[in-house]
């Protein structure tokens, strides 16, 4: 697994990424394409070519991000219907306390 997570303070452009990617095969020493994990991506001008380019040679991706942008059905047309939209959304605090076999306690003063 491939993992690359852009930090918002970096200067990277898409050329980047297409060396991230070949430093990362040359690492792993396989043939087997890696899933790639994207987060926050849209910080990076021409994304969404260098994305494009990669799904065609059928790898696997997975793009996350908490901007505004990224939940806009732009992002859909952009990627050319490559790609399965879903928002995932935090838990709730009751989601919290079941995830974590907790039970919600009343205190009355």
């Amino acid at each position: 697994m491939l993992t690359l997570k852009m930090n918002v303070f970096l200067e990277m452009t898409a050329a980047d990424l297409n060396l991230i990617l070949e430093i990362g095969l040359e690492i792993s020493r396989t043939d087997v394409k890696p899933y790639l994990f994207l987060d926050e991506i849209q910080n990076i001008t021409g994304w969404e070519k260098f994305v494009r380019r990669i799904a065609d040679m059928k790898y696997r991706i997975n793009i996350t991000g908490s901007n505004s942008k990224m939940l806009s059905s732009e992002i859909a047309s952009t990627l050319g219907g490559r790609f399965v939209i879903m928002n995932i959304y935090p838990y709730s605090f009751s989601e919290y306390l079941i995830a974590n076999h907790m039970k919600k306690r009343i205190i009355w003063m």
